[in-house]
């Protein structure tokens, strides 16, 4: 039996989206990131979601990803963001995907190949504008697109770039202004530019250019990213129960690597690990919610469990004290509380805090396999 549960919610999910489509307003598309399956939230479960909801584009990773969601919807807009081998094409052009274009390489075996498929290519030119992982260079964009014009069977439907540090105000401008110079220059050649993006989540909250014809939200539309303009909610909770309860005594070791308890205490053994996707650095960092107080891990985390000091609420006099078989908070809310206090919370970002890493990974190494229970 699972030992840890990871909820998410469905209609805080739709209900993002509505919020930032209102934001952004009608005439911007969203184009909902759903890579690493939904940033861990479930990829399937969010896309099937967010169709509802009436996302009409979404961005994947690969191939694999973009074929789940064409099983899901035939009329949705499917942008994969990573390279797909040339020995792929065929499938790419069945499944209706758009390309990633960021080099001249295999250009022309796609472009025999949608022949032979009696397709025509829908790619998307990808700019780099300062992160140096995929994309042309600016100044041969036009290039580009003179090459790919004599290629008939592939049609440049949208042309983009990525922020690399879209929390600096400074370098999200210059990457926007290297990316409008290259849409100038191509306007001035007489080349049509159907859609353009740009923005993610914290440009999308952060920066006043006004909207190109579509937005990336990632972490956004999954309630992780800004509280500002658009209030969106977290959308994934995550719980664990108590497996074990131990008294142990000042000096007594605690887990692997000999820790000794500083003082005597009470210690609750948690049925989540690093397996799990409860991050080993968050060893001796990280707090749970237990019986609505905080309490913090002791000793380093293991495959499957997590050691954590419930001295203080073991003490509490207006509740029970933690039994083996009791749900802990490890990200969410808990409503049990003293009276007259708020439900405390642990957050993603809290976790990405103590951890010394950013939100995108925590939910991200999130197991597939791991139980999720999906609420509507």
């Amino acid at each position: 039996m699972p030992t840890s549960q990871i909820t998410i919610n469905l209609k805080k999910l739709k209900a993002n989206f509505a919020k930032i489509q209102d934001f952004v307003g009608n005439e911007v598309s969203i184009m909902p990131v759903i890579k690493s399956n939904g940033y861990g939230h479930g990829l399937e479960a969010c896309a099937k979601a967010l169709v509802e909801a009436g996302a009409k584009w979404f961005a994947v990773a690969d191939l694999g990803e973009a074929e789940i969601v064409r099983k899901i919807s035939r009329d949705v807009a499917v942008l994969i963001l990573g390279p797909v081998a040339m020995s792929d094409y065929g499938r790419a052009l069945s499944g209706g995907f758009r390309l990633m274009v960021a080099g001249k390489d295999g250009l022309n075996f796609l472009n025999t190949k949608a022949e032979i498929y009696g397709k025509r290519a829908s790619v998307h030119l990808k700019i780099n504008t300062g992160m140096n992982r995929f994309g042309i260079d600016p100044s041969r964009a036009v290039d580009y697109f003179e090459t790919i014009e004599k290629l008939p069977n592939i049609y440049v439907e949208g042309v983009y770039t990525h922020l690399y540090n879209s929390d600096n105000l400074a370098t999200t401008k210059m990457q926007w202004k290297k990316f409008s110079e290259v849409l100038f220059d191509l306007q001035r050649r007489g080349f049509e530019v159907p859609i353009r993006h740009l923005e993610a989540s914290n440009a999308i909250l952060n920066f006043d250019q006004g909207f190109f014809e579509i937005i990336r939200p990632g972490l956004l539309i999954y309630g992780l990213a800004g509280q500002k303009e658009i209030c969106t909610e977290p959308v994934l909770s995550w719980k664990a129960k108590i497996v074990a309860i131990r008294r142990v005594k000042k000096g007594e070791n605690i887990s692997y690597n000999y820790f000794p308890a500083k003082k005597d205490l009470d210690l609750a053994i948690i049925g989540v690990g690093y397996a799990d996707g409860y991050p080993r650095s968050l060893s001796g960092k990280a707090e749970i919610l237990v019986s609505g107080k905080r309490c913090k891990t002791v000793g380093n985390i293991n495959m499957n469990y997590t050691f954590v000091d419930i001295s203080s609420a073991m003490r509490v006099s207006t509740k029970m004290s933690p039994q083996i078989g009791d749900e802990v908070i490890l990200v969410g809310r808990d409503l049990v509380s003293e009276p007259n206090d708020l439900p405390d919370e642990i957050t993603v970002a809290d976790l990405a805090r103590w951890a010394e890493t950013n939100e995108h990974e925590i939910v991200s190494r999130l197991p597939k396999e791991a139980e999720r229970v999906y609420l509507d």
